[in-house]
């Protein structure tokens, strides 16, 4: 009768969890990815509310910095430089690449949307990239703020063109 175990079971255990905690660690990278770009998404959702609600209490414009060579949001600032709001990275694999905002479409550099006293930006769309699953752009509405995710370039394309127009018709 035997009382140990022997170093081959003892290797064939560990291996066996080994595998087992490989797949699992690969089972859960694309929930984990999923859960920050959906925190990136929230935090420039909620920059964007704040600056807007800021400008339209204090009657002061300011703007929404973007810095896509490092992947963040430099910041919302006051005209000043204050910051209304602090910097963040899109981080966890989630890359942000570009912005498009006024007609153009930036990516690379530093990139500033306007908020006016009013609380008003341009139509602007920042597009973010997850490794494997493509990209998906982050539209905000100019007049009202209001934000839609869409993850197909030319759907984005349409829709801030069409928002100029309408703002250009309001002017």
């Amino acid at each position: 009768m035997r009382n140990a175990f022997t170093l081959m079971e003892l290797l064939l255990v560990l291996t066996l969890s080994a595998i087992l905690a490989g797949s699992a660690a690969l089972s859960l990278r694309e929930p984990y990815q999923n859960a920050r770009l959906e925190n990136v998404l929230d935090r420039l959702t909620f920059a964007d509310r704040q600056m807007r609600d800021f400008a339209r209490r204090h009657a002061r414009s300011g703007r929404i910095v973007f810095q896509l060579d490092a992947g963040t949001v430099a910041g919302v600032q006051l005209p000043t430089g204050e910051a209304v709001f602090p910097p963040f990275p899109a981080a966890g694999g989630v890359a942000m690449d570009q912005v498009v905002v006024g007609g153009r479409r930036v990516e690379c550099g530093e990139v500033a949307v306007a908020v006016s006293a009013r609380g008003q930006t341009p139509t602007y769309a920042v597009r973010f990239r997850k490794p494997k699953v493509g990209s998906l752009w982050l539209v905000f509405l100019g007049a009202t703020g209001q934000n839609l995710q869409i993850d197909n370039e030319q759907e984005m394309e349409s829709l801030v063109r069409f928002s100029e127009t309408q703002r250009t018709d309001a002017d």
